[in-house]
């Protein structure tokens, strides 16, 4: 169900609720990366992060803005910016992880995690351009979060490595999967508050934890 468009003069602007929501998210990431850059901290993980939260907010701004409020004149290619940089925000989160997981894990394992992760971050990025469907942007994330964040996260919990971090960086994954099952079985308040702008309620919890996690990342590395 797409949410009602809102018409100012001639301009249409369509799924309004959800382009606002949307912008309303760049707006939170882009101030959470201007908190995190006035934090020291390990200075390869502090930029990792800052490219996570720009990149993050570049594309739910464009996103919204393109991909929903203007994609009826704008066609389906209108989605592949946000899409991408959706994709590469992730992928630097990943790095971020791989960087801390690095000296406890054997060198091949970590070799073979950090391989394939680059691979999807350029095998969806590539197939999101060709088919020109989210579904390999939804796999990229699922897999970074899940599996890679997710399944490192755990490990280094048990490590007692990092697990206030880990512990923010679960919930964070925690909401963002709300969002998903939200988005993908359509849940809807009501007309003007569809599944779309009911899951970036959800989405802007996993943007906060995130932000605590990298927050306290830093805080421990600084100098």
């Amino acid at each position: 169900m797409k949410g009602p468009s809102l018409f100012i003069g001639s301009l249409e602007i369509a799924e309004f609720m959800g382009t606002l929501t949307d912008i309303l998210l760049a707006i939170l990431a882009f101030y959470f990366a201007k908190k995190l850059s006035a934090l020291n901290g390990e200075s390869g993980s502090r930029k990792l992060l800052l490219w996570h939260f720009y990149l993050l907010g570049s594309s739910t701004l464009l996103g919204g803005i393109l991909g929903h409020g203007f994609l009826y004149a704008l066609g389906m290619p209108a989605k592949i910016p946000g899409w991408l940089l959706s994709i590469g925000s992730v992928f630097a989160l990943e790095l971020v992880v791989l960087r801390l997981v690095g000296a406890h894990i054997p060198k091949r394992l970590y070799l073979f995690s950090a391989a394939l992760a680059t691979a999807l971050f350029i095998s969806s990025s590539i197939l999101c351009i060709w088919s020109l469907k989210f579904m390999w942007v939804g796999l990229h994330t699922g897999f970074g979060l899940l599996l890679l964040i997710g399944g490192y996260g755990i490990f280094m919990i048990r490590k007692k490595l990092f697990v206030k971090v880990f512990q923010r960086f679960w919930l964070g994954i925690g909401f963002s999967v709300i969002a998903a099952v939200i988005f993908a079985l359509k849940l809807a308040p009501m007309e003007w508050f569809n599944h779309l702008d009911f899951s970036h309620v959800f989405l802007g919890l996993s943007i906060w934890y995130f932000y605590l996690g990298a927050r306290e990342l830093l805080q421990i590395t600084r100098n």
